[in-house]
């Protein structure tokens, strides 16, 4: 199975993500921090993630 079709299929069934609700402004600022605020992103990354969890 070719990796693209893999990790789509990861982020539907695994992670539970709606694909549709994803914007390509939201990609390009997920890009845009991992390029240039690396630190910036990590955080933001930690937070979302313990967000997550308290809410589960």
């Amino acid at each position: 199975m070719p990796k693209p079709v893999r990790e789509l299929l990861r982020l539907v069934h695994v992670e539970q993500i709606d694909v549709k609700a994803i914007k390509r402004e939201d990609w390009e600022v997920v890009e845009y921090l991992k390029a240039q605020e690396p630190e910036l992103f990590k955080s933001l990354k930690k937070s979302a993630r313990s967000k997550g969890k308290k809410a589960a």
